[in-house]
């Protein structure tokens, strides 16, 4: 069975310089496929028609509030993006709280996601799709995000084509 794209959206917990490092890592347990920078930048990780590690055991429910049988994880067919920590929420990286994401990174954020030409209903955090449930990314503020991704799905046309991943 074949799944229209997800996006996960993540947070780095380390700077974004230390979350490219450990994205090196041959033994680290985690990849992405894009990182957003604290400034908006954008740093591509992982080829978008290659699989990233970034969901384990995970399992999704669509906006129908039907959970969709995933076969263990989410990754086949989820678009990883990460968004880098403010300094706060790195010292207190176990506090449920930091200052949240820049306006530059929601820009970004939607920027990708309207470039990628995925659903509104089909953008989900982390913290959406494991088992047991997480708080990640911390004080992720959906509503501005929508406004921005609304905004831009109505002026920017799908330009990011995701390979494997892609669902026309």
């Amino acid at each position: 069975m074949t799944f229209p794209l997800l996006v996960v959206i993540h947070e780095t917990l380390v700077s974004a310089e230390d979350s490219i490092l450990l994205h090196g890592d041959p033994n680290y347990y985690a990849s992405y496929h894009s990182l957003i920078h604290r400034n908006g930048k954008i740093t591509y990780l992982t080829p978008a028609d290659c699989k990233a590690y970034a969901a384990a055991q995970s399992s999704f429910t669509d906006p129908f509030g039907e959970v969709q049988d995933v076969k263990g994880s989410v990754d086949d067919f989820a678009y990883h993006i990460v968004l880098e920590t403010p300094p706060d929420g790195i010292e207190t990286p176990k506090s449920d709280y930091h200052i949240g994401y820049t306006k530059e990174q929601y820009t970004s954020l939607a920027w990708l996601c309207s470039s990628v030409g995925v659903q509104r209903g089909r953008i989900v955090t982390h913290g959406e799709i494991t088992n047991p449930k997480t708080l990640e990314p911390r004080c992720f503020n959906f509503d501005y995000f929508s406004e921005i991704y609304e905004v831009n799905k109505k002026t920017i046309r799908k330009s990011i084509n995701l390979g494997i991943l892609d669902y026309e």
